[in-house]
């Protein structure tokens, strides 16, 4: 079992001593020693418990934000509609949706890449008349039906439960009428 570190400059902890060394003038870490009860010290350097959880919490940030940690593999995906639009009373818009025609492929990398997201994304940050509907199952066995909106947004719900999620993914191949529209700025994210 590794020594334990104290906070302070000094530790004292049965009948040996931790202190902590700082190169002048460095921003390097610092580093632990071993002072046994002798006055002699041990160079072997102690490394801080916390280092070790500060690695791991960062491996799990990252795979948070990044596409570092595929969550699900994708056995299966049937397409049921594509090029629906939610605004079949404006003919520009639904002549415009028959254009997004996502391939059973890109749906499937879709549903590889997707996180979770707040309904808001969907149903406003991200917004897209423009939708494709039908089911995915994940090589866990879980499944579930979608509706995909052209702006990378989607609605999933789950087969078993019924709970519904909202998910995205933004670097899609698919064609999309309403690119270059998202966002609060004036110009839009392309």
């Amino acid at each position: 079992m590794a020594p334990h570190v104290g906070r302070g400059d000094l530790t004292r902890r049965k009948n040996a001593v931790y202190y902590e060394t700082r190169g002048a003038g460095s921003l390097s870490a610092s580093k632990y020693f071993l002072q046994k009860p002798d006055g002699s010290e041990d160079r072997k350097m102690v490394r801080p418990m916390f280092v070790p959880l500060l690695k791991s919490a960062a491996f799990v940030l990252l795979c948070m934000t990044a596409s570092l940690c595929s969550a699900r593999e994708v056995r299966k995906v049937v397409i049921e509609e594509v090029g629906q639009s939610l605004q079949d009373e404006d003919p520009r818009v639904a002549e415009l949706c028959k254009k997004f025609r996502p391939t059973a492929r890109q749906v499937k990398n879709f549903f590889s890449k997707i996180y979770p997201v707040e309904a808001r994304m969907v149903l406003h940050d991200y917004y897209s008349p423009c939708y494709a509907t039908g089911t995915v199952v994940f090589e866990d066995s879980s499944s579930g039906a979608w509706s995909i909106y052209s702006g990378g947004t989607a609605a999933l719900v789950w087969t078993h439960g019924g709970d519904k999620v909202y998910v995205y993914y933004g670097k899609n191949k698919w064609y999309d009428p309403f690119a270059c529209t998202y966002g609060l700025e004036d110009e839009g994210k392309c």
